[in-house]
């Protein structure tokens, strides 16, 4: 699993959590101020648990203001 970047709202440590439901769907969550990705979005049910928590980590990671950083420092 690629490492999970800290929360973009306070710093916090991120972690993978799996739904309680016969599919195993994931979300990333922060241990602090519980802000988590949407794991009915992200999750599919034709994929596999692996693809599942790829697509969340990628949503978790990604971060609007590095486009916008790469545009303002050209």
């Amino acid at each position: 699993m690629e490492e999970l970047k800290s929360c973009p709202f306070c710093g916090g440590k991120a972690v993978a959590k799996r739904f309680a439901n016969p599919k195993h769907w994931y979300r990333i969550e922060c241990e602090d101020c519980h802000c988590c990705t949407d794991g009915f979005v992200h999750n599919r049910r034709e994929a596999s648990d692996a693809e599942n928590l790829a697509a969340n980590v990628t949503a978790w990671n990604s971060r609007i203001n590095q486009d916008l950083t790469a545009e303002g420092s050209e």
